[in-house]
């Protein structure tokens, strides 16, 4: 994906989330933030990032474990959703060669947030 297009892909995240979404970090597989928007109070964005790439990994590694026992085609998790005990969320979605990281506000619209998310698919290079 080209720097243009990420930044207004977070930028267009934050807007349509309707406040739902607080940050959003764009992050390289490996954990590298390429773009970040902030609604509300500072984040560690690189950490976020990081955390992203690890949770994102793990999940895709159990999969394969799961998928090799079974014979299926290993794929890539589509979103992962963890609630942390605030009541917010990081969501890390993969899409293409990058992971959509996105922290909620407490008790978020997650119908709306995941119908935003699963329409990235649209944009995968």
């Amino acid at each position: 994906m080209e720097a243009d297009k990420i930044k207004e892909l977070a930028s267009s995240l934050i807007r349509g989330a309707r406040g739902n979404i607080e940050v959003v970090v764009i992050a390289s597989e490996d954990g590298l933030p390429l773009a970040t928007e902030i609604l509300g109070k500072p984040v560690d964005t690189d950490a976020m990032a990081a955390v992203g790439a690890a949770i994102s990994g793990a999940t895709g590694s159990l999969i394969a474990m799961f998928e090799s026992e079974t014979g299926k085609e290993v794929v890539q998790p589509r979103m992962i959703d963890t609630v942390l005990p605030d009541g917010r969320h990081l969501i890390v979605k993969p899409v293409g060669n990058v992971l959509i990281c996105t922290l909620t506000s407490e008790r978020p619209n997650l119908g709306l947030i995941f119908l935003l998310l699963e329409d990235l698919d649209r944009t995968k290079e």
